[in-house]
């Protein structure tokens, strides 16, 4: 794989295939892209890209899949733009790993199949999720679900619509569908998900 210190990159059309993480980055300071690039059968990540506030992250038109220990995961206060991508196949593990910051995959970007993971996206102490008219595809795999974890923002209804959560496809359930709890809570208060129109990834 690619280990990267800093500074900031742009990575296109590449293959990393068979690595420990296929692309692993420290302390990335500025704005980095990685479009049409597949990361696969890692003994670790497929991705593992860790940055500060500004090192916000586009990728589009990727593939993950076939990694030990999970798709991709995207650690810093940053924001993450995930477009058409397939980060699928996780089945013990997660699709998107998101640590603080903001996770976007809305009408904006989107139209991201993350299927067959356990947990297709998780959430650490993130400062929001943005999916609403994200068209993606957040079928868990067994014994997990579509979005986990936990969110730091103001507690209330996130409208997540035109997204496809089951087969059949409905409304994602609470405890069913999805699982995710305000930062600090006490007790433990859980995020609602509506999505009043579910539609099928495209």
């Amino acid at each position: 794989g690619i280990s990267l210190n800093g500074g900031s990159f742009v990575i296109g059309s590449s293959i990393f295939d068979n690595c420990n993480d296929g692309l692993v980055t420290s302390a990335t300071e500025g704005a980095s892209t990685i479009t049409g690039s597949v990361f696969k059968n890692s003994s670790s990540l497929g991705i593992n890209y860790n940055g500060q506030s500004a090192a916000h992250i586009t990728m589009e038109n990727c593939q993950a899949f076939g990694n030990s220990g999970g798709g991709v995961s995207l650690n810093g206060g940053f924001n993450a733009y995930i477009k058409c991508c397939q980060i699928y196949g996780h089945s013990t593990t997660w699709g998107i790993y998101k640590v603080n910051g903001y996770l976007l995959i809305n009408s904006t970007k989107g139209h991201n199949d993350l299927s067959g993971n356990k947990y297709p996206v998780y959430l650490n102490s993130v400062l929001n999720i943005y999916l609403n008219g994200g068209f993606n595809k957040l079928i868990h795999s067994t014994g997990g679900y579509d979005i986990y974890g936990s969110l730091n923002r103001t507690f209330g209804t996130i409208a997540a619509n035109n997204n496809e959560w089951k087969s059949p496809n409905g409304a994602p359930t609470y405890n069913v569908d999805y699982q995710v709890s305000k930062v600090g809570s006490n007790p433990l208060q859980y995020f609602t998900f509506s999505d009043g129109s579910p539609q099928l990834y495209n």
